[in-house]
């Protein structure tokens, strides 16, 4: 029997932001399965392997990117959703996938008091890392260079360093999804408890 996928569903309401905030959440909740994946068999607050089969991806340098890839688009998904939401059109952002440009969009239409500054400074370094999200999908842009190859080593302790980038993460997941509203109960969403 294979199981079948409704992608053509889109919440009852059929209001555009709750479209890209139901689009956000799987991008977040694959970003965690994989986060999941790769610390399984290690303890982050040691630094240390708890077991001698460690996780597949956490095998590889490059197993971080597929896991920043998503959660660089749940961050893109979630701020367009936040901008219809707060009276925006699809046409405010429909070519735009740079994240300080959607923040920056975003802060046009609304003050955004409970985004902490740790949250606006990530996104806006993450911005400055992958600019228009091609840097997280491929290893070069159209033009044959390879992505990150000019950047010194501290500027990608951001995505680099597990335990930096989960903490950051977390906090960042926390502040955006306490922005949207009522889509989501953040009682329930256990990376937001205090």
């Amino acid at each position: 029997m294979s199981r079948r996928f409704a992608v053509n569903w889109f919440p009852e309401t059929g209001v555009q932001h709750n479209q890209f905030y139901a689009y956000a959440e799987v991008y977040k909740e694959s970003f965690i399965t994989i986060i999941n994946e790769m610390t399984r068999d290690y303890d982050l607050e040691n630094n240390a392997q708890v077991d001698n089969h460690p996780a597949t991806l956490s095998n590889h340098d490059y197993g971080i990117i597929p896991a920043v890839f998503l959660f660089r688009h749940f961050i893109e998904l979630q701020l367009k959703a936040m901008i219809l939401q707060r009276g925006g059109n699809m046409s405010d952002f429909n070519t735009r996938h740079g994240l300080e440009s959607l923040l920056q969009l975003l802060e046009e239409r609304i003050d955004l008091p409970r985004v902490s500054k740790n949250t606006r400074q990530f996104i806006i370094e993450l911005s400055q890392l992958d600019t228009n999200s091609q840097g997280f999908r491929y290893p070069y842009t159209i033009s044959g260079q390879r992505f990150f190859a000019d950047l010194l080593e501290q500027h990608m302790s951001q995505v680099n360093v597990m335990t930096e980038f989960l903490n950051r993460a977390t906090a960042i997941i926390c502040d955006l999804e306490n922005q949207e509203g009522d889509f989501d109960v953040e009682d329930d969403n256990p990376y937001c408890q205090s």
